[in-house]
């Protein structure tokens, strides 16, 4: 195991979500609490441990009755993928999970096309198809593409 940074009262050590790593490589987390304001942050944190405050919050509440407010921060990053189960047999039926993919045009397992269908924005089902043994799969969307390697 690897620190990659010890968080203070002010940068993150009140988190309100899970640390996740996006398609940069970087990892990326909401806090409840910290930031110039101590109304909570969304950061990111490099895998060698450089922390960058992406934006800090203004007011710990908001919205019409105090209640709070829900945020979409867009880094211009691809769509993450993320099958599930993550390894399948030929023939399997798997979820593959992201953003953005109702403009899905094809599926592709290690470079075999797969045949699937648009669940959600969220959601392709597809069935791994004949001959693939391993590799990444591959989402294609009308705007960009999103792949997932193999172990992610």
């Amino acid at each position: 195991m690897t620190t990659l940074y010890s968080f203070a009262w002010n940068d993150g050590a009140f988190p309100s979500a899970g640390l996740f790593q996006a398609t940069d490589g970087n990892f990326h987390r909401t806090t409840w609490r910290g930031g110039s304001s101590v109304a909570g942050t969304i950061f990111q944190i490099t895998p060698g441990g450089l922390l960058t405050a992406l934006h800090d919050f203004e007011a710990p509440d908001g919205g019409a009755y105090t209640e709070g407010t829900a945020y979409r921060l867009s880094t211009g990053l691809g769509p993450c993928l993320k099958t599930v189960p993550t390894a399948g047999r030929v023939g399997r039926r798997v979820a593959i999970l992201g953003t953005n993919l109702t403009g899905a045009t094809a599926v592709t397992f290690d470079g075999a096309a797969a045949v699937f269908t648009i669940v959600s924005g969220t959601e392709i089902g597809a069935t791994v198809p004949a001959g693939v043994t391993t590799g990444a799969v591959h989402a294609t969307c009308r705007r960009r593409d999103a792949v997932e390697q193999p172990g992610d």
